[in-house]
């Protein structure tokens, strides 16, 4: 980064920077603060389905002549599906590591 002509160290704009938590030593819990694996899995899931379920009342209400916003509409199609593809490939990952893990105990 190029600073200009005559400003110092002291005119930059310092931000702070939080360090992240501890993780928790095998056999613990998660901490309050911070969600489990599990939990953000579920998350992703119950994000991606209410995206269906939006763009599946948009399509409908479309169809149906209730609204005439098509580009709305497209738009949340869209997100569905993206949606619906990142966890596709978050469930194929998870399923690949599975099976290199069982393949590491032969």
């Amino acid at each position: 980064m190029a600073l200009p002509i005559g400003t110092t160290v002291t005119q930059l704009p310092i931000q702070r920077v939080d360090v992240p938590s501890p993780s928790p030593r095998a056999g613990e819990a998660p901490t309050a603060s911070g969600a489990s694996f599990g939990e953000r899995l579920a998350d992703l899931v119950k994000d991606a389905s209410a995206t269906q379920s939006n763009a599946e009342t948009l399509a409908s209400s479309y169809a149906r002549g209730e609204q005439n916003d098509l580009h709305g509409t497209m738009i949340a199609m869209s997100q569905a599906d993206v949606s619906l593809r990142f966890v596709a490939n978050v469930r194929n990952r998870i399923v690949e590591a599975y099976r290199e893990i069982m393949r590491m105990g032969a």
